[in-house]
């Protein structure tokens, strides 16, 4: 039958991905069997559309930056994280039931890369719960972007999992490097992994949000920009300690204070809320 075929087709694949790039194992060939059924059952015209509309830009890394985002936003944007979840293991739990935990998470971001021609592995090691800093299993990813490595985490982006009071996806763990990354996570010792110690893909880097020095003029434009094109938040992240606290007191004290003037003449409105969230 033909889902027989496409089960046989996915297994094939993901069973040849095992020994792709590095030596670093993408998924056993027990795993692929399992996986496979479940996965003929998926359709892939929403990946495929994007893999062709992807492919039409010019500048590789920038192509390789928006793959990836995209799988982040859209593993976050149709999965719950829930403890307990069905099938929580595999790419089914995310993909069809639309809940899950990291293990599902991660094995969807690799699967959805994978098919999108973007290098992507598996990894296990322990994480510290944001909320306790108590150490527990935890997975997520490792990517190839242009000539080097990062890491990604779908579950620590999404803010149910965070338990985060807004809903917007948090972009902290979309290629960040392994100095970032280890402050919070510890893969385990099993392989040797690739250095990750790049920045050009990091998320914040590409979308023009990272500051190595303090410029109040260029960080209260981005403001106003992002007003100017009816976002609901603005992100700002420096490159060390330094920077943040000469940055912070401006603007938490003036500049967000100017930015919401800015709003409400600009669409003349007599009052104007407005939150900020300050981490260190």
């Amino acid at each position: 039958s033909l889902k027989e075929r496409q089960a046989k087709e996915i297994e094939q694949r993901l069973v040849l991905n095992q020994a792709s790039k590095n030596g670093l194992k993408l998924i056993s060939s027990e795993e692929a069997k399992e996986v496979a059924i479940k996965t003929a059952e998926i359709n892939p015209t929403e990946v495929q559309y994007i893999k062709v509309k992807l492919e039409q830009e010019d500048d590789y890394k920038i192509v390789k930056g928006k793959k990836i985002q995209y799988v982040y936003e859209y593993v976050i944007n149709h999965t719950d994280y829930r403890e307990g979840a069905s099938d929580n293991q595999n790419i089914y739990s995310v993909l069809v039931n639309g809940e899950s935990v990291c293990a599902g998470y991660a094995r969807t971001t690799q699967y959805l890369l994978e098919r999108l021609n973007v290098f992507c592995t598996y990894v296990t090691g322990t994480a510290k719960r944001p909320e306790s800093s108590e150490e527990v299993p935890h997975a997520w990813n490792l990517v190839s972007c242009g000539e080097d490595y990062y890491y990604v985490d779908t579950t620590w982006g999404d803010p149910v999992y965070l338990e985060e009071v807004d809903t917007n996806i948090v972009y902290d763990y979309l290629c960040i490097s392994e100095e970032e990354l280890f402050q919070t996570h510890k893969p385990d010792d099993v392989i040797a992994l690739p250095k990750c110690t790049a920045k050009d893909a990091n998320y914040y880097v590409l979308n023009g949000m990272y500051y190595e020095t303090y410029e109040k003029d260029t960080i209260l434009a981005k403001m106003k920009e992002s007003i100017q094109n009816k976002q609901s938040q603005v992100v700002f992240k420096f490159a060390n300690e330094a920077v943040y606290a000469e940055a912070k007191e401006p603007m938490l004290e003036e500049m967000v204070k100017e930015a919401a003037e800015y709003l409400g003449k600009l669409y003349q409105l007599s009052r104007v809320k407005y939150s900020y969230k300050d981490e260190e």
